[in-house]
């Protein structure tokens, strides 16, 4: 499913303006950037994600130049329904990482920024074909059901990346270039990011 197509869906379900957002600006609720060791999620179009230490800066891009971008009213609806819950895990599919809350929704971002909200085995159901396998998918329910039961400590994962320490969410950050969006997923503890390539479709997910 694109992002197009998954804002519709979402949209349909939840009408606007919820009523939370008129008692939360998302992008207010932030805490301080903790520095730390971090690992990152590489994904590619058609090869398997792998984890790469990324405790020294200089292995981001240097070249790239973020600026803030002003979320969307949807965009807003979803980290509205995001904040407050804690990440589990992820795992890269496609053009997008999907993010295991413990509310059991995988709260979806894609290559653009856009986002998407679904109960996860719906979320996991609706993976195209040529993102996921009948088996794939298989295999990627069971690891959230590990990671709903046991948390970090889940061990037999074959899809989903446990995160390291617990990541409360307390705000969203949205930065685009030219080329590329990064995400910022503030924790009490831990933050997530994730930056995506719109020129050769590769999402990166690192926490710290």
């Amino acid at each position: 499913m694109n992002s197009k197509a998954a804002v519709a869906q979402f949209q349909s379900a939840h009408p606007f303006p919820p009523a939370e957002l008129k008692k939360h600006d998302p992008r207010s609720h932030t805490k301080p950037h903790e520095e730390g060791p971090s690992f990152v999620t590489v994904c590619y179009p058609v090869s398997a994600a792998y984890n790469v230490d990324m405790s020294n800066d200089a292995a981001r891009s240097s070249t790239e130049i973020y600026s803030p971008l002003e979320t969307s009213t949807h965009q807003d609806h979803v980290i509205a329904h995001v904040l407050g819950t804690t990440v589990l895990g992820w795992v890269v599919a496609g053009e997008a990482a999907h993010f295991l809350l413990d509310i059991g929704f995988l709260w979806t971002i894609y290559l653009d920024g856009e986002m998407n909200l679904l109960p996860q085995g719906v979320a996991i159901a609706e993976l195209d074909s040529d993102e996921a396998t009948g088996a794939d998918k298989t295999e990627m329910a069971f690891d959230t059901e590990l990671l709903l039961s046991e948390g970090y400590d889940a061990r037999g994962l074959k899809w989903f990346t446990p995160a390291r320490t617990e990541c409360l969410v307390t705000g969203v950050e949205v930065f685009g270039s030219n080329t590329g969006r990064r995400l910022i997923i503030r924790g009490e503890t831990a933050n997530i990011e994730i930056e995506t390539s719109l020129t050769d479709g590769v999402i990166m997910v690192s926490s710290n």
